[in-house]
């Protein structure tokens, strides 16, 4: 049987927020702080500076990462030399496996023609379904509601702990013996010396 994992208090499921960072700075806060109040770890780019490549760093995050957040405005982001897709959406194609929640910001009249692709491409794929929204604070109560859902749906699939518990009662000094009852229903004399 083994044993379930213990984790320390400080290991919290990591939430990868994926978007172009100048055009939805506003956004990436607001959801930044929707994903703290959930107590969960946000995991972001724009944290630090790190002495790697951003292709790189946004690989190894993303690898450690447990639930996928993609947010989509008009910009497809920079394409690095020698690479054929943005950032944005390399990120996109290695959440595969992830639960995503994703997010599009309307009105976007200038949206870019690769960004717009790439998103019918994810309505095509049929992986995961996106929401609208128009302000960083609708976006902020859209996140936090979707990942508690997400995550109640995740703990209810589990479904009930399974094993068998056993209550043992003891005798202490005064008092007769009790009987002891197992969580299989079988019943025993238990006396303790």
């Amino acid at each position: 049987m083994d044993e379930p994992s213990i984790r320390t208090p400080d290991q919290r499921l990591r939430v990868f927020v994926s978007s172009t960072l100048a055009e939805l700075a506003e956004e990436r806060g607001a959801v930044h702080d929707a994903i703290e109040r959930l107590q969960l770890t946000p995991v972001m780019f724009e944290l630090g500076a790190r002495p790697h490549p951003p292709r790189n760093l946004y690989r190894a995050y993303l690898e450690q990462s447990h639930i996928f957040v993609g947010i989509y405005w008009q910009r497809y982001g920079w394409v690095a030399p020698g690479e054929t897709v943005s950032g944005l959406e390399d990120e996109y194609l290695l959440s595969n496996g992830l639960p995503r929640l994703l997010y599009v910001k309307a009105p976007a009249e200038e949206r870019e023609p690769r960004l717009g692709q790439l998103l019918r491409r994810i309505q095509g794929d049929d992986t995961a379904s996106y929401k609208s929204f128009r302000t960083p604070d609708e976006l902020a109560r859209l996140v936090a509601a979707d990942l508690a859902v997400l995550l109640s749906e995740r703990f209810t699939s589990m479904g009930p702990p399974t094993g068998v518990v056993t209550f043992l009662f003891v005798e202490l000094p005064g008092c007769g013996p009790e009987l002891a009852e197992s969580a299989s229903g079988e019943v025993e004399q238990t006396r303790t010396k």
